[in-house]
């Protein structure tokens, strides 16, 4: 079989699994299905087994993407083409977006795109171990808390504002305790007593 149908056809399990399985784009579970492919298949390395932990929420699901991946991975090795390329040229057939699913995925669809292969980097233990996220039987894993990026322009521009207001708010508060006590000081000065009786002459 060509590369390009065995990436296909790969693409298009990635297609059914995002389909059964919650989280096959959250970008933990892209960045182990990348550090495979690069292990494997960019830089032809190998191990006694490969991994079958990518961060997906139930055992079931990260089984299910670790066939589909490493089915490919050994499908595409068997191409000796692919075999005879520099890592970066390897990587170029890897992310070829004219490549597509009947559906119209591509590559960087699910995995998105890379412009070198990088260094080799060894696998890690807990990549061959089940997951912390379904260890003691949950169902799903622990909502984790998303980093809010706060742009600092807008962070600037919102602070002017605030104290902008702020600075009206006072100056407005100023004039109205000003205009009170000048409208309290207008009738605080001696009266003139005007009599209306008649007064003669001593």
């Amino acid at each position: 079989m060509a590369f390009e149908d065995t990436l296909r056809q790969f693409l298009t399990e990635l297609e059914r699994l995002d389909d059964t399985h919650a989280g096959m784009r959250d970008s933990d579970v892209q960045e182990y299905v990348w550090e495979t492919l690069a292990y494997y298949l960019i830089h032809m390395q190998d191990t006694p087994q490969r991994p079958t932990m990518y961060g997906l929420t139930t055992r079931e699901a990260d089984e299910a993407l670790a066939a589909a991946v490493n089915r490919f991975i050994t499908n595409a090795r068997r191409d000796p083409a692919l075999r005879n390329l520099a890592p970066d040229a390897r990587l170029e057939r890897l992310q070829d977006a004219s490549v597509e699913t009947e559906s119209g995925s591509v590559y960087s669809d699910f995995l998105g795109h890379h412009s070198v292969p990088g260094p080799v980097i060894e696998m890690v233990e807990a990549r061959f171990q089940d997951s912390p996220y379904y260890r003691e039987g949950a169902a799903a894993a622990p909502a984790q808390a998303k980093k809010v990026r706060v742009n600092p322009v807008v962070m600037a521009v919102s602070l002017g504002i605030t104290l902008l207001i702020g600075i009206g708010i006072l100056v407005m508060i100023y004039y109205k305790m000003s205009g009170d006590t000048k409208g309290s000081g207008a009738g605080t000065g001696p009266r003139t007593h005007h009599s209306t009786g008649n007064t003669s002459p001593a």
